[in-house]
Order: structure tokens, then C-alpha cells, then sequence
């Protein structure tokens, strides 16, 4: 009878190091971040007034970033559908993920909201601008061609 080949600690050691440097090599930041269903990742906001920051991703424009906020506050922060997403902080590099750009929102409960002159462009150059979450919610949806394509 032949018997197994049994694994040296050197192979062991060289088969799973990688493997582990890799779990452990993680940035403390990606923890704390949420991935929102429009692929955007989005994390609590270290800016007093605001509630979390939205990173950018290639091409996002405001109604990627309205998305992710929404999503998010829904989610994560349990917000009621008529509850809004503000933003605090307009489009800008990120203070805490370099090399990213990033919009830092609020969520401003219904009751408080006060109804404003609102525009069909979505800026995220402009702080207050702000959109009710379940409307947001319906920028993730694709969009579609006729509404069946």
C-alpha cells in the first residue's frame, strides 16, 4: 500500500501566506462601506451635518449619486420613503478616500422637509438640493426604451 503525501509546513506555509496576507491586507475603510445596488459605494460621513459620503465611480452624475444616498438612508439608517436625501457637501475630492471624488448627503426627515422650487436636473454641485428618497430609489431602476426595451 502506498501511502498519502503529506503537505511539508513550507508547502502549507507558501499555499496559504498569500492567501491570508490577502484577507488581512484589506484597507480599515472598505469595513465600513456599503455597496449600493447602482455598484456606488457609500459610507457613513465623518462631516458634521452630514450622514454619509457617496464615492464617485466613471461617469456618475447626479442621479447615480442620488441613488446610492437613497439606498443607502434606506437601508442602512431605516428612512421612511417620503424622508429626503440632501446634499451637504457638493461634488468634491474625497477627504477620506484619495483619489476619488465624492458628494456627502443627509437625510431630512419629512416632517421637516419644507416643499422648495425643485428642478428635473438632479445638481450635486449645489448643496441643498435634495430629492424624496422613494423617487431616488427609482433612479436605480434601468432605464428602458418605450418601457419594455
Amino acid at each position: 500500500m502506498r501511502e498519502k503525501p503529506v503537505l511539508s509546513p513550507q508547502k502549507l506555509l507558501a499555499t496559504f501566506l498569500p492567501i491570508a496576507l490577502l484577507v488581512l491586507a484589506q484597507p480599515a475603510w472598505s469595513e465600513r462601506e456599503h455597496l449600493a445596488r447602482n455598484k456606488h459605494r457609500v459610507a457613513p460621513s465623518a462631516i458634521d451635518g452630514a450622514d454619509m459620503e457617496v464615492y464617485s465611480r466613471p461617469g456618475s452624475g447626479g442621479s447615480q449619486y442620488f441613488c446610492a444616498a437613497a439606498d443607502y438612508a434606506k437601508r442602512w439608517l431605516n428612512s421612511h420613503n417620503s424622508d429626503r436625501v440632501m446634499v451637504v457637501i457638493p461634488e468634491a475630492p474625497s477627504s477620506t478616500k484619495p483619489g476619488f471624488r465624492s458628494v456627502h448627503f443627509s437625510v431630512v426627515p419629512w416632517q421637516s422637509a419644507q416643499a422648495e422650487d425643485s428642478s428635473l436636473a438632479l445638481d450635486i454641485d449645489r448643496a441643498g438640493e435634495e430629492l424624496v428618497i422613494v423617487l431616488a430609489l427609482k433612479l436605480c431602476e434601468p432605464r428602458r426604451l418605450f418601457g419594455f426595451f
